[in-house]
């Protein structure tokens, strides 16, 4: 490589650098975290009676965030929210029995005799657009699916609300873009 090509390259890497194009997301911090005053007003305002178990930092893409693991009447959530206190994202387990019909329908033609091990349901508030959180007009809600297929493989499958299989990945999925020479399209 010449010194022009040389120099232009560097140029590319410092820009995209100063974009944020290149900075490792997420950082993660590994001492005790302190939650700023937003961050527990916004917790407590959405989820009151919430008792906090773990919390992290995090920049992601720019913008600072805390994901915080919280007990709720028995129930373990984790929330995203932002230094200003904007909730980005709440996740839960869900019991089998609180699965959606519609979500549980959708996994069982999709998978015939599969049995579905573990659901987490998210709900989307808001997502992280030009260094800033963006908050959305409508939640989206989507429902990460473990699934035990009758062959005995697993399959994870993201369902959204209406039942529309958003992505899926099986045991014998290669990697590539198109499985459908892996048998489970």
């Amino acid at each position: 490589m010449d010194a022009t090509t040389r120099r232009r390259c560097g140029w590319l890497v410092a820009l995209a650098v100063g974009l944020g194009w290149m900075v490792p997301s997420p950082v993660l911090a590994k001492e005790k975290v302190t939650l700023p005053a937003m961050v527990t007003e916004a917790i407590n305002a959405a989820f009151p009676g919430a008792r906090v178990t773990e919390a992290e930092w995090e920049r992601d893409r720019g913008v600072m965030t805390y994901e915080v693991e919280f007990m709720l009447a028995g129930q373990e959530f984790e929330v995203v929210v932002n230094e200003a206190g904007l909730i980005g994202k709440v996740s839960r387990e869900l019991a089998l029995a609180d699965v959606p019909a519609v979500v549980r329908t959708t996994c069982e033609e999709r998978f015939p005799g599969g049995k579905i091990r573990e659901v987490e349901q998210q709900e989307i508030r808001a997502v992280c657009l030009f260094g800033t959180y963006a908050l959305l007009k409508e939640p989206v809600v989507i429902h990460e699916v473990e699934i035990r297929k009758a062959d005995g493989r697993k399959a994870e499958v993201v369902v959204d609300a209406k039942g529309k299989i958003q992505r899926q990945q099986t045991d014998d999925d290669d990697g590539d873009e198109d499985d459908e020479d892996d048998g489970d399209e």
